[in-house]
C-alpha cells in the first residue's frame, strides 16, 4: 500500500481551511473570544503558511 504524500498535504491543507473558516465564524458571532480564536487557529495557519511556502518554491 503506497501513501501519497502530496495528496495527504492537500487534504490536510483543506481541512486546516475549513477549521479556520469556522472558528472565524464563531468569533464573528461571539461564540468565542479573541484569545480562544487564536489559541484554536494559531497552529492551523502555520501550517497553511508553511505549506504554502513549499508549494511556491
Amino acid at each position: 500500500m503506497s501513501i501519497d504524500i502530496n495528496e495527504i498535504k492537500e487534504e490536510l491543507d483543506q481541512l486546516c481551511k475549513d477549521y479556520v473558516d469556522i472558528v472565524s465564524k464563531m468569533k464573528n458571532k461571539k461564540i468565542i473570544n479573541d484569545d480562544i480564536y487564536l489559541n484554536c487557529v494559531s497552529n492551523k495557519i502555520e501550517f497553511l503558511e508553511k505549506n504554502e511556502m513549499i508549494k511556491t518554491k
